[in-house]
């Protein structure tokens, strides 16, 4: 099993954080990489070489609720203490 350095590039080209990865194959690597689902570019290293280089990935948008046929959600009314 090798270790693989994982960094995240910011706007500027610099490395802004870094992470190990361990993994068997180069292959195996990169999807660990991306399962990580940075919002950064980054660059996935092995000693020396580098194995991958990769854009910025945008985070999942959250699931979208439709109320497309679904009854609209009703409120029950608060009693009034002070009526007789």
């Amino acid at each position: 099993m090798a270790t693989y350095r994982l960094y995240c590039i910011d706007g500027d080209g610099r490395i802004a954080k870094g992470e190990w990865l361990e993994a068997d194959t180069d292959e195996e690597a990169i999807e660990k990489a991306k399962a990580l689902r940075h919002p950064l570019p980054w660059e996935l290293w092995l000693e020396q070489r580098q194995v991958a280089k990769v854009r910025a990935q945008k985070p999942e948008p959250p699931p979208v609720s439709s109320t497309k046929g679904k009854p609209a959600p009703t409120y029950a009314r608060r009693a009034n203490r002070f009526s007789p």
